[in-house]
């Protein structure tokens, strides 16, 4: 699946009227992102206008799509995604005119490829008026957008065309509905995504609930999609073992870095007892040392006893006389 590059929302107010954003970038580089703000200040909404941009007109729980446009404002949403795949380097811009309605909402989607920065990037496609300094309106902007496309790679899809051409053409993106489904079922409530895995209480449950319906969408055709649930089913035990192959790997893991540390220990004790040997040796030798030293000196102690003794005799006879 791309990454989002970057996104962008123009002239959108919010809590009734009482916010707005006039004109912001977020780039995120295609970094796993964290929208940190205080409680009602936004991060829902960010959410399903992003969702919209996907998935046009869709509601979200509660909150309904229409409802945060009214008046006559225009709104306009884009994403910038990095694409995937070996040497590319090209992004895909999908960006959406909104406003209210009779009926709650018009839109129309539109798309641009390019490689580099351009005219009609994320950053300078222009949805601001520069002379008059204003946002254009809906109709301004889907006149243009109709003029650019025979220009360039920007393609328009009015809002009949948008369940099956745009959201086939994102499908050819590697966009799948599906996944941000499941993005729209998580932000719902809050605590969503207990509802998310409601249906998915054991290993069986997600594979056939949320696995294959998800892999499934990747662009099969019917009888591909069939093939795929029956190769599930059919290695259903394998993939139910996979939690215990994951428990045994970790078990396995924890045995190399216990037996690493062994192993260090090992070495320790093999040094030490080489050490000890050693010094064993050296105490030895030094014992032998002193032991020759010993009977040395009682050899010299036993010839002095020898002597004094007969000093002492030749004194005896010397005194007979």
């Amino acid at each position: 699946m791309p990454s989002i590059n970057s996104f962008r929302i123009v002239n959108f107010d919010y809590d009734n009227g009482k916010k707005k954003i006039a004109d912001e970038i977020y780039e995120l580089e295609g970094n796993n992102t964290l929208i940190a703000l205080e409680n009602g200040g936004g991060k829902s909404v960010i959410i399903h206008l992003l969702l919209n941009i996907v998935m046009p007109k869709t509601d979200m729980g509660n909150r309904k799509i229409a409802d945060y446009f009214k008046g006559n404002a225009t709104t306009h949403l884009l994403i910038e995604w990095s694409l995937d795949g070996e040497g590319k380097d090209e992004k895909l811009l999908t960006g959406m005119c909104i406003k209210s309605s009779d009926k709650g909402i018009k839109y129309f989607n539109y798309t641009n490829i390019y490689s580099e920065k351009e005219a009609n990037d994320i950053k300078n496609i222009p949805i601001i008026d520069k002379i008059e300094n204003r946002v254009k309106t809906y109709s301004q902007w889907l006149k243009d957008i109709k003029e650019l496309k025979g220009s360039s790679r920007i393609q328009y899809f009015p809002d009949y065309e948008n369940k099956s051409k745009y959201r086939n053409f994102l499908k050819d993106y590697k966009i799948y509905h599906s996944e941000f489904h499941a993005i729209k079922t998580i932000n719902e409530t809050e605590g969503g995504i207990d509802k998310f895995f409601a249906k998915a209480k054991k290993s069986k449950d997600i594979i056939e609930s949320i696995i294959i319906p998800s892999i499934s969408d990747i662009n099969y055709e019917k009888t591909n999609k069939n093939s795929l649930k029956e190769s599930f089913k059919n290695h259903i035990h394998q993939l139910k073992a996979i939690p215990e192959l994951e428990k045994s790997i970790e078990v396995y893991e924890n045995f190399l870095e216990k037996g690493k540390i062994i192993n260090l220990k090992l070495k320790e004790y093999k040094d030490y007892t080489g050490k000890k040997l050693f010094l064993e040796e050296k105490i030895l030798a030094h014992k032998l040392s002193i032991k020759a030293q010993i009977k040395e000196i009682d050899n010299q102690i036993s010839n002095l006893q020898l002597e004094i003794e007969n000093i002492r005799i030749e004194i005896n006879e010397y005194n007979y006389k």
